[in-house]
This record gives structure tokens, C-alpha cells and sequence, in this order.
């Protein structure tokens, strides 16, 4: 099924080569546009298969989706497997209840951190420790696409449907790719 995803991204442009900087400032001739799936719900409705029997192997009481390739899949996984989910906000909110975490949620909770691409893991560690704020837990990072090469995070297990050596693999297989 990686190979098959894999392919479906690519040949809907989610996978692309040229010149990037990423959001940590490092270049990189290969970018992952995976926020680009909600336009394809055969490939997204794939992709949350294929996240959804990784994810019932893995102990939680929420899903928390990181802003904003994140919401998408938790929301998406949420909706289509009747799991409960929370999310955080990119800032908080000044009015109303002034909330930071939407959705309810029991202190000491584990949280399964869903998240489209992780490259430092910054923005992950950036919600994690938020978090822990509120007395919630995290064990466990499931992603759709691993493309770490040093980072690792204490304590927290990543799970991964593919990594960056396994698009560079099948792209060449394939013959999209020299």
C-alpha cells in the first residue's frame, strides 16, 4: 500500500522537485504538499486507512491534530472511526472562553499527536509542550511522512506510513525520478 500511496501523491503533485526552503529554513530539492490530499478523497480516504491501522495498535484516549495538515487527518480519522479528538489553537484566543484546547478532555488524557510531514519536529515538540500545560500526555507521534535525518524525541515513539528514503525508492523504481 506504500508503494500505491506513494504513487498517488506524486502523480498528484503532493510530492514535487525543484528548488524549496522549508519551514525550518533548510533547502531541499524535494517538498511534500500533503494539505493538498483534501482535494483527492480517494487518496485521503486511503492515506486515513492506512493511518487507522497504525493507530488502533497504539494506546490514547484523544487524537490532536497539529496545525494544520494535522486537523485534517485527526478530524478526517475522527469523523470516518468515531474516535475523540482535541485541538490545540496556532495562538490564543483573546475573547469568548478564551480557550487554548478546543474539545473536552480529562487531565492526564494520552494524547495521539497526528501530524502530515515531520521534518525537525519542531512544531510537534512546539505542541507537545503546550500540553503538558494542560497535564495531558503524549506517547506517541503517528505522521504520514517522515522525513527526519537527526531528530529524535525523548520518550515519544514516531510512526511513520513512509519516509523520504521510501519516496526516493519508489519514485526511481517507477522511473519518475532519475
Amino acid at each position: 500500500m506504500k508503494e500505491k500511496i506513494i504513487l498517488e501523491l506524486f502523480n498528484k503533485k503532493c510530492i514535487k522537485f525543484g528548488q524549496f526552503t522549508l519551514k525550518n529554513g533548510n533547502h531541499s530539492n524535494i517538498y511534500i504538499d500533503l494539505k493538498n490530499i483534501i482535494s483527492y478523497p480517494f487518496l485521503l480516504n486511503l492515506i486515513l486507512d492506512e493511518l487507522y491501522s497504525k493507530l488502533k495498535l497504539l494506546e490514547f484516549n484523544r487524537l490532536l491534530g497539529i496545525p494544520y495538515g494535522g486537523i485534517i487527518l485527526s478530524s478526517s480519522l475522527c469523523s470516518k472511526y468515531n474516535l475523540q479528538m482535541i485541538m490545540l489553537r496556532k495562538e490564543y484566543k483573546t475573547h469568548g472562553l478564551k480557550k487554548y484546547i478546543e474539545g473536552e478532555y480529562n487531565e492526564s488524557d494520552t494524547c495521539l499527536i497526528i501530524e502530515d510531514t515531520i521534518t525537525t519536529g519542531s512544531s510537534a515538540l512546539k505542541f507537545i509542550n503546550m500540553i503538558k500545560k494542560y497535564k495531558l500526555n503524549v506517547t506517541d507521534i503517528l505522521v504520514i511522512c517522515d522525513r527526519r535525518t537527526t531528530f529524535d524525541f525523548e520518550d515519544i515513539n514516531v510512526h511513520s506510513l513512509f519516509n523520504i528514503k521510501d519516496i526516493i525508492e519508489i519514485l526511481y523504481k517507477y522511473n519518475h525520478i532519475t
